[in-house]
């Protein structure tokens, strides 16, 4: 798998101000190893850890991320120069050699957004209606301007560079909810893998008729692929004070993946009664996908608990 570790072909854009020629004609040209050891300086003694994940804020002046691969600061500039969802400007890439982070890491920096995320918001907010019709709007309008965004590989389900792709946590059990998937060449050879299919005998398949009409209903269904944040849950959705909707992030799951996977994602997330009603009025009409989500819950709740007796 050397392709971990090739060049990411990460380019800062450029803005018109002093700071940014600063960073981009002197900062930049010093070497990603020297760049490296600074940031990893700047984490270890000034920055704080955002709880429950591999992020590190330096006060309110930027982020830095660990990162398996180079994809997610690639996919959240390619959103960000393509859309007008409000994601994180990428301002490094650098790779991390052996040492603290094991094996090999990628360390993203990244601006700011604004807000909280939605997740803990909602514990101590009571939205009007007005907010939730807002938030929910703006929200879906988030999902189509990914979905319109198409592949350049030609059907193939994989990650933002072509190659491997995280698996939900809805496909796969605790052990390997970090897992990388393989490119699949197809939807079709995606259905097949057995993270996404009950291993069950060919004769219980044959006397369970939900089983088996779910399998050849997604054999007969024809799936498009599309650019997929992949995560789409309340804690990676920010929000101000007033419930508007502010930011987009964690894009670490996010690749070229079947359309259905956001809706999937986002309604099989545990975030209570308020996100179920969230994630039913974004996902309805063309991008409701009401067979895959009930499939996928089945399918959460049997990785999860093993085969129902």
């Amino acid at each position: 798998m050397t392709w971990l570790w090739s060049p990411p072909g990460f380019q800062y854009e450029r803005v018109n101000n002093s700071l940014s020629f600063f960073w981009s004609a002197l900062w930049l040209r010093f070497p990603r190893s020297c760049r490296a050891t600074l940031y990893r300086l700047i984490i270890y003694l000034f920055s704080e850890r955002v709880s429950s994940s591999n992020a590190y804020r330096f006060f309110g002046i930027c982020y830095f991320k660990i990162c398996d691969l180079p994809d997610e600061a690639l996919v959240v500039e390619h959103v960000r120069t393509r859309t007008i969802i409000p994601v994180t400007k990428v301002f490094d890439l650098v790779w991390l050699p052996q040492g603290r982070w094991k094996p090999h890491k990628w360390l993203m920096v990244s601006s700011v957004l604004p807000g909280r995320p939605l997740s803990s918001a909602s514990v101590d907010a009571s939205p009007g209606p007005e907010q939730i019709d807002a938030l929910c709007e703006t929200l879906a309008s988030w999902v189509d301007q990914l979905r319109a965004l198409e592949s350049p590989y030609h059907g193939r389900v994989c990650g933002f560079q072509r190659q491997c792709f995280r698996w939900p946590g809805w496909a796969t059990d605790a052990t390997n909810s970090k897992k990388l998937a393989p490119p699949f060449e197809s939807v079709e050879a995606l259905h097949e893998h057995s993270f996404l299919t009950f291993p069950v005998p060919e004769l219980e398949l044959e006397a369970n008729q939900s089983l088996r009409a779910d399998r050849e209903r997604r054999a007969g269904t024809s799936y498009r692929v599309c650019l997929t944040h992949g995560d789409l849950v309340a804690s990676n959705i920010l929000v101000d004070e007033e419930m508007r909707l502010t930011g987009l992030v964690d894009w670490e799951h996010a690749g070229w993946l079947p359309e259905y996977w956001d809706a999937v994602s986002s309604s099989c997330a545990d975030f209570g009664d308020g996100w179920k009603v969230i994630t039913k009025r974004v996902f309805r009409g063309g991008r409701a996908y009401e067979a895959e989500v009930e499939w996928a819950g089945e399918l959460h709740r049997y990785h999860a608990n093993g085969p129902s007796p």
